[in-house]
């Protein structure tokens, strides 16, 4: 291309990209204010809340007419503005100045929250509504909002090639092992979509589309492969961070900053703006070999899951593990493994094609099917979402049709409405139904008593199917929030650690299906109990019920605090108790 001509693509691209996403954050703010005008003049007509109680009796109807669309309105736009950065432009530039605008609003908040001209607590500028936590993050409205527009994949870099994509990143790398560099925005599916045709992933992918690398690493992240490689946050070479007085540093495990490393993860944003991580990857294959394990008892399932899943040898390990429990004695135990390619006749299942059935229920019919194994090739990225499209099993409750076949070929490539959309169109009714009556809690506890775990569940809550993830949990020194494991009785080249599981229940319990009394606080507060008394930990995405003390014996905070102290953390930032049990708390 003539060097003018270069030239001038470079100068519209450079005016385009701002614009693109300018106007994303202009939808959102429109779109916001346009609704507060709609609902003012629809209650000043009298109409609002006859129309509220339609819309809640009719949920899955308004999901499907309004939700479905405006969710894939918004993934084209997201796509639109990722294939300009990455096929058109250079990505590190616009990170650099990216950064130093957060610095200087940050610094701006900091002077003018100390004047007395505005909040002295600093949080991102994300609304609520588009994470995908439940919770309504209702302290944002009493703190300095600071934009954090970092939604880029920047570079891939592996140091065994001299001419990779390392001069993306014009910087001498100090690491032995290649890495992807990101910032805090981008989700799941866009940096699967990225790393898988380049024959990469990353060692722990965490399920759902919509979930980004700042959350899973401010908050926590785990999948499958966590027997293998623990939590998402063990993937982090390097942070990028700005703190609570717009200073910016760089965070490693053996740097001048190294305190803070372990502090990071699970924090919430109480210490630092994350500005962009760096994360290790390793090779791909394009399949998956899937093997199903229907157990009819529980101690067989237990049986069988731990026994895929525990010992120190590693490389004699199932890449991914996880199983399904769709009652106190049925579950079916899945152990898979990359693979290059798909053996004649063999079954390969493209579980991601739009018409295909939801995976619980798929697996769900492999219960029922009477076999006692069932193999099956999966492509590798069908198999990273593999519950997306379900939002695991909590579609069903929204879109009661939405597994049957005729909506599937129909409607199903709309599938699934974004969490954040949903969130935003609830009505106060469908708000209270979910705050009183639904759970959505992970919990993360020792896998040596898995199955009385299992029954204490199904005793409180009666929620299934269940999905049990296991991970290593290791110890740090109790330099993180999670204490370190009560048995750490293996180990490998990152350290100490102790074989957990995480037990996700997402639903609505036996009692409210069974339309008897439940109570949301005191099954959940025993539920919280039986975690601390345990060992476990509680993931925080969701409500925590429990009281200030009993949340600072279930986390570490004795490091957390004096990071906090350091790092100029304690008046510029709240604590996490704060942004997670504002509902509950005393």
């Amino acid at each position: 291309m003539p060097h003018a001509a270069a030239a001038g693509i470079d100068m519209i691209l450079q005016l385009a990209l701002p614009v693109v996403s300018a106007v994303l954050g202009v939808v959102f703010r429109v779109g916001c204010q346009v609704g507060e005008v709609v609902c003012s003049v629809l209650k000043s007509m009298g109409v609002w809340e006859p129309l509220m109680e339609l819309i809640t009796d009719h949920r899955g109807i308004f999901v499907i007419i309004f939700v479905l669309p405006l969710s894939a309105l918004f993934d084209r736009a997201l796509e639109l503005r990722e294939w300009l950065i990455h096929h058109l432009y250079s990505a590190p530039e616009l990170h650099e100045r990216r950064v130093r605008d957060i610095q200087q609003q940050v610094r701006a908040a900091v002077t003018a929250g100390k004047t007395g001209h505005g909040p002295t607590r600093l949080c991102t500028a994300r609304p609520g509504w588009l994470s995908v936590s439940m919770n309504p993050r209702s302290y944002k409205k009493s703190s300095a909002n600071i934009h954090i527009n970092l939604f880029d994949i920047l570079a891939i870099v592996d140091p065994a090639e001299q001419d990779s994509q390392q001069s993306q990143e014009q910087e001498c790398t100090s690491f032995d092992k290649p890495y992807v560099w990101v910032e805090p925005m981008v989700s799941m599916g866009q940096i699967s979509h990225f790393l898988t045709p380049r024959g990469w992933t990353l060692p722990v992918t965490p399920e759902m589309d919509d979930l980004t690398v700042g959350g899973l690493l401010m908050g926590v992240g785990i999948e499958t492969s966590g027997h293998k490689y623990g939590l998402f946050n063990e993937l982090v070479l390097e942070y990028e961070l700005v703190l609570g007085d717009g200073e910016r540093v760089i965070v490693t495990r053996d740097n001048e900053y190294a305190d803070l490393f372990h502090a990071l993860p699970w924090s919430y944003g109480t210490l630092g703006f994350l500005a962009s991580v760096k994360l290790a990857i390793i090779p791909c294959k394009p399949f998956v070999r899937l093997r199903y394990y229907p157990c009819r008892k529980l101690e067989k399932g237990v049986e069988k899951f731990r026994s895929l899943t525990e010992g120190e040898d590693d490389a004699a390990k199932p890449s991914f593990v996880e199983s399904l429990a769709y009652s106190i004695d049925d579950m079916v135990v899945m152990a898979g493994d990359l693979v290059d390619s798909v053996p004649g006749g063999a079954t390969l299942n493209e579980i991601g094609r739009f018409y295909k059935p939801w995976f619980y229920k798929h697996v769900e019919g492999i219960l029922h099917s009477g076999e006692t194994m069932v193999e099956e090739y999966i492509p590798v990225r069908d198999y990273y979402h593999r519950h997306t499209k379900s939002i695991f099993w909590e579609l069903e409750a929204i879109i009661p049709i939405g597994n049957h076949p005729l909506f599937r070929y129909t409607l199903g490539w709309l599938v699934p409405p974004k969490v954040s959309f949903l969130k935003l169109t609830q009505t106060d009714g469908m708000q209270r139904a979910y705050e009183e009556l639904h759970v959505a809690q992970d919990m993360l506890l020792p896998m040596s008593s898995l199955g009385e775990h299992l029954e204490v569940f199904d005793k409180l809550l009666g929620i299934y199917p269940l999905w049990l993830c296991p991970h290593k949990h290791y110890a740090t020194g109790n330099r993180s929030f999670l204490r370190d494991p009560p048995t750490p009785d293996a180990k490998d080249e990152s350290g100490p650690y102790q074989m957990y599981v995480d037990i996700g229940a997402y639903g609505f319990p036996r009692a409210v299906r069974d339309k008897k009394p439940f109570e949301m606080t005191p099954t959940m507060r025993a539920l919280e109990k039986y975690v601390l008394e345990r060992d476990g930990f509680q993931m925080l995405y969701a409500d925590t019920f429990q009281t200030k003390e009993e949340f600072e014996r279930m986390f570490n905070h004795s490091h957390y605090k004096a990071m906090r102290a350091k790092y100029n953390a304690e008046s510029a930032f709240g604590v996490v108790y704060d942004k997670m049990a504002l509902r509950h708390s005393g």
